[in-house]
């Protein structure tokens, strides 16, 4: 069909710019800076008032042992943008996780409750309704980014960085980056991502043929 044509050619050209160096982490940093550039700043990421800077805060924390704020502040050196751009991304990306921390409580205690009861229940629609399921697991590209910059408040730098990788992410198979996940639950996840531009990001082999 004409649909599918139009796709193939889609494909064909995302390929060739793959090739070229589009959707690599030099192009990921290109396109960060750009975004971030025409912009603007953000005035509320400033760490001006800091002695030292980020440096400075990262060694003001209390939760962070010293050999972590000495791993921390190395980090920030590494950060491939200009001093401003490098402080924003760290400061939002402490405050990501932050929130997802925070969030990590309500999940351990619903699952502490209710764990076995809901996996009967997911077992169950798994079997009646396994399209149902493959759907709740699945996300548009633009929902990510309306999600981080919405519910988490992510914007500025990080948010462009965040952006750039979704848009990245969205062309793996294209870039063909190894898997970099670590321990059990990131590992099988990213090697069972997928993106399509009909359905946007899924899971592979959520829900099997027999329904387990």
């Amino acid at each position: 069909s004409d649909e599918d044509e139009e796709d193939d050619d889609d494909d064909d050209q995302n390929q060739n710019q793959a090739r070229m160096g589009r959707f690599s982490d030099e192009w990921l940093i290109d396109k960060t800076l750009f975004e971030y550039v025409s912009g603007g700043s953000c005035a509320c990421c400033s760490f001006s008032f800091l002695p030292n800077g980020t440096a400075g805060l990262i060694q003001s924390m209390s939760e962070l042992e010293t050999d972590q704020q000495n791993a921390e502040i190395q980090a920030l050196d590494k950060l491939p943008w200009p001093q401003d751009m490098r402080d924003q991304v760290w400061m939002e990306r402490v405050r990501l996780r932050q929130k997802l921390k925070q969030q990590m409580k309500g999940y351990r205690l619903f699952w502490e409750e209710h764990g076995d009861a809901f996996q009967k229940w997911m077992l169950e629609q798994s079997e009646s309704s396994p399209q149902r399921v493959q759907q709740w697991f699945q996300m548009g590209r633009q929902q990510v980014t309306d999600c981080l910059k919405e519910e988490y408040g992510i914007h500025a730098a990080f948010g462009a960085v965040l952006c750039a990788t979704v848009e990245q992410v969205a062309h793996f198979r294209l870039t063909r980056y190894p898997t970099d996940g670590r321990g059990e639950s990131e590992i099988p996840f990213e090697q069972n991502l997928s993106f399509s531009r009909m359905g946007g990001f899924g899971i592979e082999n959520l829900v099997q043929d027999d329904g387990s």
